[in-house]
């Protein structure tokens, strides 16, 4: 249900939670898509993103940083060649 009062600091403190789950679930659909186990490649490049994912973006700024950090680790990118790959064997 769309609540209309709500104040602009709980609207962004809900959307950092969907922002998180989102990049989440992206990063457990890349893993599973590519066949890798729980431990998810971004995670094995940077500690510091484990760290931060395990600290459930509870720090202020962790949002910011976590997407810094799938940025410079090609995250993107890969999961976008992933999704062609696999959506081509789809076709």
């Amino acid at each position: 249900m769309l609540n209309c009062d709500l104040e602009l600091e709980e609207c962004l403190f809900k959307s950092s939670y969907k922002i998180a789950s989102l990049i989440g679930a992206s990063a457990k659909g890349a893993a599973i898509f590519s066949g890798v186990d729980s431990n998810v490649r971004m995670l094995i490049a940077s500690p510091k993103l484990r760290e931060i994912i395990e600290s459930e973006l509870c720090e202020s700024g962790s949002l910011d940083e976590t997407t810094e950090l799938v940025n410079n680790c090609g995250g993107i990118e890969k999961a976008q060649e992933l999704v062609r790959e696999k959506a081509d064997l789809a076709i």
